[in-house]
């Protein structure tokens, strides 16, 4: 049985929206019965976000929740804020106004992103790559090649690891 979530909208620049629809799934329940509501893993509260020198917010007021099961979809014209959304729920950016809350430990959410456009050097190996954005963050470097090899096994990558991104198929380079 798919239950519907709730559907939010946020105005972006120019009156636009951003449309977040979230449908929540769970196994066996039969139609009639009620879902479990699921624990709160993720609320963002009248978020706000302006570029420097724009005079519009790329996001005024959002309002957010994230449960537990939940698949959300971010849906809304170029320009809209879905991106800019996503950097503030993943703390890439913090908001001017507002607040994003998260859980903390074991039912802290755990966020796939797929960015817009790849996000490698071409020139480098698979295994370049991710050791490069590991690099960028402050840990031993013992524990980023953990990572970056938990990173390779995960995506499936290993066949690849020494191979230029640049020869990869569409695919991989995704991964």
């Amino acid at each position: 049985h798919t239950g519907r979530g709730r559907a939010r909208r946020a105005i972006g620049p120019a009156g636009m929206s951003v449309c977040v629809a979230a449908e929540q799934r769970t196994e066996g329940t039969r139609q009639g019965e009620s879902e479990p509501s699921g624990g709160l893993l993720l609320v963002a509260e009248q978020l706000t976000y302006r570029y420097a020198k724009q005079t519009e917010p790329a996001l005024c007021g959002v309002d957010f929740e994230l449960r537990r099961g939940q698949a959300v979809g971010l849906l809304g014209p170029n320009g809209s804020g879905k991106s800019t959304l996503i950097g503030l729920l993943m703390g890439l950016r913090a908001p001017q106004q507002g607040r994003v809350r998260r859980a903390d430990g074991d039912h802290a959410p755990v966020v796939a992103w797929v960015p817009q456009e790849y996000a490698f050097y071409p020139d480098l190996s698979c295994r370049e790559n991710l050791a490069l954005f590991a690099a960028m963050l402050v840990l031993p470097k013992a524990e980023a090649a953990r990572r970056v090899d938990g990173a390779m096994e995960t995506a499936l990558l290993e066949p690849f690891a020494e191979r230029r991104a640049r020869h990869c198929s569409g695919g991989v380079r995704r991964r």
